[in-house]
């Protein structure tokens, strides 16, 4: 609903300006070129059109580097992940191996429990 307002106001306020500059008008001089009898509002609104052109690029380029920061956040996080699991599971491997050692022990090695009281 404010938005329709506010655009509503906006165009009333841009029909006011072109009708109270209607007849003023002026001469754009160029370097080797004059353009004469111009509207002064017709002046205004091609500057600020080429202003708003000129400043695209710069927005859009802003866009695209908080998308590519982003991008590279997530990445970071993935490549973090993927070694923490391979760094976990080689750790796991290694506690493995270590368990199957004991319990790969000679079978003679072993002494039992009376003949150590001896």
């Amino acid at each position: 609903m404010w938005k329709i307002i506010g655009a509503i106001l906006c165009v009333t306020l841009i029909v006011l300006f072109i009708s109270f500059n209607i007849d003023h008008v002026s001469h754009i001089s160029f370097i080797v070129y004059t353009i004469e009898d111009i509207p002064v509002y017709l002046t205004i609104f091609i500057s600020l059109l080429i202003g708003a052109l000129a400043m695209l690029p710069v927005a859009l380029g802003h866009r695209s580097r908080k998308k590519r920061t982003k991008d590279v956040e997530m990445i970071e996080q993935e490549i973090n992940s993927t070694f923490e699991k391979k760094f976990a599971d080689k750790a796991g491997d290694k506690k493995k191996k270590k368990r199957g050692k004991k319990k790969q022990e000679e079978p003679g090695s072993e002494i039992p429990p009376a003949d150590m009281q001896n």
